[in-house]
């Protein structure tokens, strides 16, 4: 397989983290992690630590007879060009080399990439479509592909997936030469490669997962108990979906921004500002213990109230690039794998089965009373229309509240969700309380009755634990 001529590296959020402006000062000295691998630590105890499968892959470059021919740069518009400096000379591999003496080019200074590889091709003379470039910002990617580089966007950073990604790519590029490595049954199987990029590029199928459903039928007096708890629990506490959903946050910047240096390092220093708020909001955090791991520690929420529309934009990538990356750590979905089936629960699944068993029994007291009631209730007990009713439409309305938070995707959705979890969570149990009360007495059937009851606790612990997960953790 055909190499290239010289791989090139983004620092901030493809190598390491925490990025360098979310640091609160600089290194101060070498450290190691559980798995003895280095590490800087800061003046201020932070640790900054390579990610993904970097290690492996510089160690790889380092090593391995194959690259001696290539080239490697760092490519980086970090603000911090002194501090990123220091790391490199302090990270060092298993045979002693440290990441500054791998590399060939250190372009890390603030400004546009163009520029960076500019330079390197004006030193070296390879050209541009010899080069490969990885990145987690997207924009930066598309900047330095206008050149002919082949640009990997990479937003869980440096992984295997995105850096064989970049060699087939290059590879499958028949009017670029460069040095070639020795012959594997993966590079017999290049001549595939096109019909191989074609299928990556086609979104993966899911694995279907399995939600344990556990419907219920409810009462009228445990309704309007619950109902009138929720209710004021929501007016109270949780947030009300608002319009702020027609901001795309997912907007990209114009090819003009992109292309000018000053507006990047404009961006960088309002970046900096929104990021020295989040420190201070940190710090206070901690010294009125607070401070709840990540939500208001490492900087993602701050994109709710960044000020600036491009802010928000860059954060909400940089954030959903941790966030898919984080699976060993404090992730929204929580999967349980028992031989043959798969589980998997997160926040707003579990939102939308809550909502949709309040509307269904809402529904059904409203649209049904009397069969509503004589489905649930002993026979000795007295119907009554009107209040049933009104039940209805109080569960009704709850339940589609539940839904709409449970659709929302904006940035301060994950808090809603959480607040309307607790909500429903206390409601169900609630249901459950006035059922078990209420087989006690002998006002319902019993069997009907305890079904009930089973089914409100089960939801509504499921919904209780997940909305107070993160005091929990």
């Amino acid at each position: 397989m055909a190499l290239p001529r010289l791989v090139a590296f983004d620092l901030d959020a493809t190598l390491w983290e925490p990025e360098m402006y979310q640091l609160m000062s600089g290194p101060k000295k070498q450290g190691v992690d559980r798995h003895g691998r280095p590490v800087v630590i800061t003046h201020s105890g932070e640790e900054v630590s390579l990610i993904g499968d970097a290690w492996r892959i510089l160690h790889e470059l380092a090593t391995d007879a194959r690259w001696q021919d290539v080239q490697i740069a760092y490519v980086s518009r970090t603000d911090e060009p002194q501090w990123a400096s220091e790391c490199l000379r302090m990270l060092a591999l298993d045979n002693g080399l440290t990441l500054h003496e791998l590399a060939h080019h250190h372009e890390i200074y603030p400004g546009s990439k163009r520029t960076h590889f500019r330079r390197i091709h004006e030193r070296t003379g390879i050209p541009y479509e010899h080069m490969v470039f990885w990145d987690d910002m997207q924009w930066n990617t598309k900047d330095v592909a206008g050149l002919g580089v082949v640009a990997i966007y990479a937003p869980q950073g440096l992984t295997a997936a995105a850096w064989e990604k970049g060699l087939q790519q290059r590879a499958c590029n028949p009017t670029v030469d460069g040095p070639t490595a020795p012959i594997t049954m993966q590079a017999a199987q290049s001549v595939f490669c096109g019909a191989k990029l074609q299928a990556r590029a086609q979104p993966q199928q899911r694995r279907a997962a399995r939600t344990a459903v556990v419907a219920s039928a409810d009462n009228r007096a445990a309704a309007g108990f619950a109902a009138a708890a929720l209710a004021a629990a929501v007016l109270i506490n949780a947030p009300v979906a608002h319009a702020d959903l027609t901001e795309d946050l997912l907007a990209k910047p114009t090819e003009d921004l992109l292309a000018k240096s000053a507006a990047n390092k404009a961006l960088n220093d309002k970046k900096r500002l929104v990021s020295s708020y989040s420190n201070f909001a940190r710090s206070t955090s901690v010294s009125a213990g607070t401070c709840s791991f990540p939500n208001n520690w490492f900087g993602c929420d701050v994109g709710v109230v960044a000020p600036d529309s491009i802010i928000k934009q860059d954060i909400k990538l940089e954030c959903e690039g941790k966030d898919a990356g984080n699976a060993g750590g404090k992730a929204e979905a929580h999967t349980w794998d028992g031989g043959t089936m798969k589980f998997e629960l997160d926040d707003s699944t579990l939102l939308r089965v809550s909502g949709v068993a309040a509307v269904a029994l809402g529904v059904s007291a409203l649209a049904v009373p009397r069969d509503y009631h004589n489905r649930l209730y002993a026979t000795s007990s007295v119907f009554s229309e009107a209040p049933t009713r009104s039940s209805g439409v109080v569960a009704s309305w709850l339940g589609a509240e539940q839904l709409v938070i449970a659709a929302r995707d904006d940035l301060a959705s994950r808090d809603a969700k959480k607040d309307m979890l607790k909500v429903a969570g206390a409601g169900w149990l609630a249901t459950a309380a006035a059922h078990a009360v209420n087989v006690q007495n002998n006002a319902e059937q019993r069997d009907v009755g305890i079904a009930c009851a089973v089914g409100s606790a089960l939801l509504g612990g499921l919904c209780l634990w997940k909305g107070l997960e993160d005091k929990l953790d």
